[in-house]
């Protein structure tokens, strides 16, 4: 049985890239699932940092003296951070129980964690950069190192796979993996993933994606593409709720030159979302098509699905890609409208 052991960036930092699903496939082809108790806490530090962003945004708002002239908001609104990082903290801890199933490695250096540190950090001993001009990036990812390490001296594991999205690993895995060796006895890999198919194809789960050929498209392909355009087409509520109201309107019918601009918007977008967050797309809705409305937000599954789908046709389908945004802009077209319920005088 392999221990896999997951980085912070592959499940907190943009859109997990690994869903339930996944980690099923992982744990029924002889994998254990691993988290660091430090992973866990940095995706909840995370959180709280955007939750108090955006409540401070609203106490604006609030607090605001017009505002509060027509809407009576400090008697009406009372925002509830403590409520809000409680229940954003359930959240990680359901997704770490039931979504991955994982067992928490603990960390085992709180009493000495500042000592452990400064000595690696001066020797720069990775995954402390060893260029002597590095900066001082590497505390957190050192930490979750180390723990992994004296998890595997007492483990009944023989072998490791450590996954990130982050080449402050990759960049010295053979000096991490000779470490490893030596203070355990064990073996570990390290690996460096973009997508979900990346670990599982380096697992043996996964079969190499099919590229475009003589025979054309895969049906993988072609059943991810339909997912993909379904999908940004399905909105959601502040809570996650499906929308059923039509997505967007728009006062003109859209081109297929509009379309491509749309993809290449969405793709140029980065990809730092929890999985709990709400992505609003009409400022790039406007931007490549003039003015729209927007009922929802889309989920970071869907968003990011949007992106990888448009980057695999764009990549290595480039005979596709006509038919892609022909099927974008029939399902944009069904939603014009040269009126709005809004715009009625009463």
């Amino acid at each position: 049985m392999t221990g896999i052991y997951f980085d912070t960036n592959i499940l907190f930092y943009g859109t997990p890239l690994l869903l339930h699903d996944d980690f099923l496939k992982l744990k029924n082809n002889n994998c254990k699932i691993l988290i660091s108790e430090i992973v866990s806490l940095e995706g909840k530090d995370r959180n709280y940092r955007i939750i108090l962003e955006r409540f401070e945004s609203l106490s604006k708002v609030i607090n605001d003296e017009k505002t509060d002239l027509y809407f009576n908001t400090k008697e009406s609104i009372k925002p509830d951070f403590d409520l809000a990082y409680k229940k954003s903290n359930e959240r990680i801890d359901t997704f770490i129980q039931h979504e991955m199933e994982a067992e928490i490695v603990l960390n085992p250096f709180k009493d000495n964690a500042l000592e452990i540190l400064f000595e690696r950090y001066h020797s720069k001993q990775p995954p402390f950069a060893s260029d002597p001009k590095a900066s001082d990036k590497g505390w957190k990812d050192t930490l979750i190192w180390l723990s992994l390490i004296e998890y595997a001296k007492t483990s009944e594991l023989d072998e490791f796979l450590f996954v990130s999205n982050d080449s402050a690993f990759s960049k010295y895995k053979q000096s991490l993996i000779e470490e490893f060796k030596e203070k355990t006895g064990k073996k570990v890999d390290i690996i460096e993933i973009n997508d979900n198919h990346d670990l599982l194809k380096f697992l043996g789960i996964e079969k190499e994606k099919a590229k475009s050929d003589s025979k054309g498209i895969s049906e993988e392909t072609i059943k991810f593409i339909k997912q993909s355009i379904r999908e940004v087409m399905t909105l959601y509520t502040q809570k996650g709720e499906i929308d059923p109201r039509p997505p967007f309107r728009f006062f003109n019918n859209v081109t297929i030159e509009q379309c491509e601009r749309f993809c290449d918007e969405i793709l140029k977008c980065g990809d730092d979302y929890l999985f709990e967050d709400r992505i609003n797309i009409e400022p790039i809705l406007e931007k490549c098509f003039g003015d729209c409305h927007v009922i929802g937000v889309l989920t970071p599954k869907e968003f990011n699905n949007f992106r990888k789908c448009w980057a695999d046709i764009k990549e290595n389908y480039q005979d596709k890609k006509n038919a892609f945004l022909t099927a974008i802009k029939d399902e944009f077209n069904k939603m014009v409208s040269h009126s709005y319920i809004d715009d009625l005088p009463f």
